[in-house]
């Protein structure tokens, strides 16, 4: 199966998780970890790996509010939510 890479990307910035720290947590190499950020298919084991490595990672407080979601542009020149354009 494919991640979501974009709300995968999230939940590691809003964690301050690095790819490796990822690996590390849930068990699997680094390899593993970069071949699914780039959109390789996961096995079932490994997405809960990811899963559970994320959710006993707790959030860093404030990260929520100003890391945009996955699918939300923001446009940078300008600092506006594209999002409903």
């Amino acid at each position: 199966m494919h991640l979501d890479v974009d709300g995968l990307r999230r939940e590691l910035a809003i964690r301050g998780m690095s790819q490796a720290q990822l690996a590390a947590v849930a068990g699997v190499t680094e390899a593993t970890v970069s071949h699914a950020m780039v959109g390789r298919q996961v096995d079932y084991r490994t997405l809960r790996k990811f899963a559970r490595a994320i959710t006993v990672t707790p959030v860093l407080p404030g990260t929520e509010g100003i890391i945009a979601p996955p699918n939300r542009r923001i446009n940078r020149s300008a600092g506006r939510d594209n999002s409903t354009q």
